[in-house]
């Protein structure tokens, strides 16, 4: 089985999960190819392929801030890409982040529905399926569901010279009419919007996100912990308020000088916004490194208010460390009662007082977290997306 796979950046969460799937697939005996928006880095093997310059994504997503239409531009690339798509001949096409700048999709569509390959489409967000916004939670927005128009976001979250959402809606349903489509979404709260949306025709099932269990596990005990110290811990690839950074600072101002609050994932403009006393430490690509961090913690806070299924809740599981999650997206379904507990989103008090508790009381043991941890173990996870692929070509044969 011939399995292209497409995603917008070679880093994060999707960059991950592209890349592991490929890994399983091919150590079952599949040939893969993975097809990256771009990379700073040359290509390891023939199984990669840079769908475009870094200068090129550069311009399109310009144009796309600038009018709306991320995904529609890049035509010249993508019709190279198609070239070389062509001579692999893949089975099936495996789509994650689509959208960032870097493919013309009703050309890779096109080509798509000309050779009658299947789809499987893992949604990392809702972009799939609206005018152009990754989440619409925070205006509570129901139109992506028939047509997207007069958009409700923020206008610093808008596109600045030309609103094109319903022109993108109208254009995204063109272009997948006809194509057998199998979505993929890591949580149940996505999988609920996606049978509502354009792909309501299409199956729709559920796989978790995993991580790599060899690598997140505790790396201390609690008694290697400093007396009286209590690490609150908060994780991010970019922080921003949808992230809750927000909230961390109001906790500084709320909790006693014994609770020290650690964020991972910072850089010169989010340490501008902060108070001295919250400690930080800038993106590391050391996983060993993370995996120390996550150890020391007393309690993972993960207040984000737009997310599908957060992966470093399970990181920071796996390392034996609780979670208090807000009530936000697929980010309550990776806990249960017995590692961690949920908050409604913004309720700043309920918040505070739970991590107290968590701290003072010991509520949770790293066993119980890490026992549920297994529960997204990488390999389990991402063979099922093989498993789909062998059923989809069995049934199309």
């Amino acid at each position: 089985m011939k399995i292209v796979s497409l995603n917008g950046v070679p880093y994060g969460s999707t960059g991950k999960i592209a890349k592991q799937i490929n890994l399983i697939a091919e150590s079952k005996g599949n040939q893969t190819l993975l097809v990256l928006g771009w990379s700073k880095k040359k290509r390891k093997s023939d199984s990669d392929l840079i769908a475009t310059s870094f200068f090129s994504r550069l311009f399109h997503l310009c144009i796309s801030k600038c009018f709306g239409l991320d995904g529609f531009g890049a035509k010249y690339r993508t019709q190279k890409l198609v070239k070389k798509l062509k001579s692999f001949n893949p089975d099936i096409m495996q789509l994650h982040m689509m959208h960032s700048g870097f493919l013309h999709l009703p050309t890779l569509f096109e080509y798509i529905k000309k050779e009658k390959i299947p789809v499987v489409w893992t949604f990392h967000d809702c972009w799939a399926f609206t005018g152009g916004c990754a989440h619409f939670e925070s205006v509570k927005c129901e139109k992506w569901k028939d047509g997207c128009k007069n958009c409700q976001l923020d206008l610093s979250m808008k596109r600045k010279i030309f609103d094109s959402e319903k022109i993108t809606w109208i254009k995204k349903r063109r272009m997948i009419e006809g194509v057998d489509i199998t979505v993929v979404t890591p949580s149940k709260w996505l999988a609920e919007y996606a049978k509502v949306s354009m792909f309501k025709n299409s199956f729709i099932t559920v796989i978790n996100n995993g991580i790599d269990l060899s690598v997140f596990y505790p790396r201390y005990s609690q008694k290697q912990r400093e007396n009286g110290i209590y690490i609150i811990l908060g994780v991010a690839l970019g922080w921003s308020y949808e992230k809750g950074l927000d909230v961390f600072v109001e906790l500084r101002k709320r909790l006693a000088d014994n609770y020290k609050i650690i964020l991972v994932g910072t850089d010169k403009n989010v340490e501008m916004q902060l108070p001295s006393d919250i400690q930080c430490i800038r993106r590391t690509s050391n996983q060993d490194e993370l995996a120390e961090i996550y150890s020391m913690a007393d309690v993972f806070v993960n207040p984000t208010r737009e997310d599908n299924f957060p992966t470093v809740n399970i990181e920071a599981l796996a390392c034996g460390t609780p979670i208090i999650t807000f009530n936000t997206g697929g980010s309550p379904e990776i806990i249960d009662e017995t590692c961690g507990v949920v908050v409604e989103k913004n309720d700043i008090n309920s918040l505070e007082k739970e991590i107290i508790m968590f701290c003072k009381n010991r509520t949770f043991s790293s066993e119980k977290c890490v026992s549920r941890a297994k529960q997204f173990a990488d390999i389990n996870c991402y063979e099922k997306y093989v498993e789909l692929y062998e059923k989809i070509i069995k049934d199309r044969n």
